[in-house]
Order: C-alpha cells, then structure tokens, then sequence
C-alpha cells in the first residue's frame, strides 16, 4: 500500500513516452512482445537458462544440505538443522545488504561478488574439517543474496521495455522448473550413489549460471 503512489509515478512517466534508465533505444515504444517473439531475442535462452541453473543451485544447497551433514559428516540433526539455518540466514541478511549497496555498485559487478563468494563458500564445503561447514553455509548464503534480484533488475537494460514482461515470465517458469526438477534429481542420484556428490551437484549447476550469464552478455554485446 505504501508503494502505490510509487506505482503512478512511473505510471506519468511512461505516459509521457519516458524510457527507464539504461533501455535500448532500438526497444523504445513497441508493443509489448509475445513469448515467442521473446525466445527469439539474443540472449533470451541464455537468460532462462541462468535462472533455472541458479534456482536449482540455490534450492538444492538448502534442502538437502542437513542430510550432507549428518549423512556424510556425522552431525547430529540438530546440529545439521542449526548451521542449515545459517543458509538462509545469509540469504536473508545479504538481501537486506544488497539493497543498501546497489545505490553505490553495479547490477553486474554485485552478480561477480556473489558468484565469488559461493565460490569460496564450495571450497570451504569442500574441504574435511568439520568445525568450517557453518561459516561455509553463511558464506553460500551470502553469495546467493544479490543474484537473483541483480538478474532481474537487468532485464529491461538487456532485453529493453517492450520484452521485459515476456522475459521475466521466461526467466520465472525457468527458475520454477530448476527449484522443482533438480532437488528432487539430486536426491535420486544421491539415494542410489552417495551425498558426497551434494558439493559436485550445486557447484554444476552454479558453473552452468556462470556460463549462461556470459553467453548472455555476449550476446546483447554484439546485437
């Protein structure tokens, strides 16, 4: 309710034929594009395909993190359930950060300050000292926090306002189908091999983010 007035502001400004902020200009008032049209823009599968990769990594690392804990490192489960909640809790606390700080960095190099920090926090899940999981599930946490919303808010600099609807919705059944499909994928392959793989699994699917997202600017680079 707060943000409504927010709402008829923009509402104005895009009467009066004003673009957002960093929009191709080539994308300037067109109608808004149909998801076929949309699939067929550079970089549009690219964009998909990062969200499914982030959402299966970011889904997978939580559910099935206690059971790597007391599966493979011996935890009790109540242990395992408190340093999971370290997870979210760096999550939650690095959205809260992310926000404050996108007045002062970019989308792009918040997205490369996450993606260097789950990268440690593998490392750190990695490695056979026990007493280094629960900074290492915080530090995955706080790795996450910023991507998602910083790969959304480039959409309509990427894709421009016309194809921004149909991108996102895109980009949404994408994450939907990683966080649905992948856990529940892991957990197969885990119950007929072994949870040492839960590392392994969410650093693919977080090297599969890395790629999409570069071949994603690539793209709307060189178009």
């Amino acid at each position: 309710f707060a943000s409504f007035p927010l709402w008829k502001k923009v509402e104005k400004t895009q009467a009066a034929g004003a673009e957002p902020a960093g929009t191709p200009a080539e994308h300037s008032n067109h109608a808004p594009a149909g998801i076929g049209d949309a699939l067929r823009l550079p970089g549009a599968v690219a964009a998909v395909a990062s969200f499914f990769a982030y959402c299966a990594f970011e889904t997978t690392a939580g559910l099935w993190g206690p059971t790597f804990l007391v599966t493979i490192k011996q935890l009790s489960p109540e242990t395992a359930a408190r340093w999971i909640s370290s997870y979210y809790m760096g999550i939650t606390a690095g959205r809260f950060l992310s926000g404050l700080l996108s007045r002062a960095f970019s989308p792009g190099r918040m997205i490369k300050t996450g993606a260097v920090v789950i990268f440690a926090s593998c490392v750190i899940l990695s490695l056979p000292f026990g007493s280094v999981y629960l900074a290492g599930f915080m530090l995955l946490g706080l790795g996450c926090a910023p991507i998602f919303p910083s790969l959304i808010h480039l959409t309509p600099v990427h894709f421009g306002a016309s194809h921004s609807q149909a991108i996102v919705g895109l980009q949404m059944a994408g994450a939907y189908l990683g966080a649905t499909t992948m856990p529940a994928l892991f957990g197969k392959i885990a119950g007929v091999l072994s949870f040492n793989l839960y590392t392994p699994y969410i650093a693919l699917f977080f090297f599969i983010m890395l790629i999409s997202i570069v071949l994603l600017k690539r793209a709307v680079r060189k178009h």
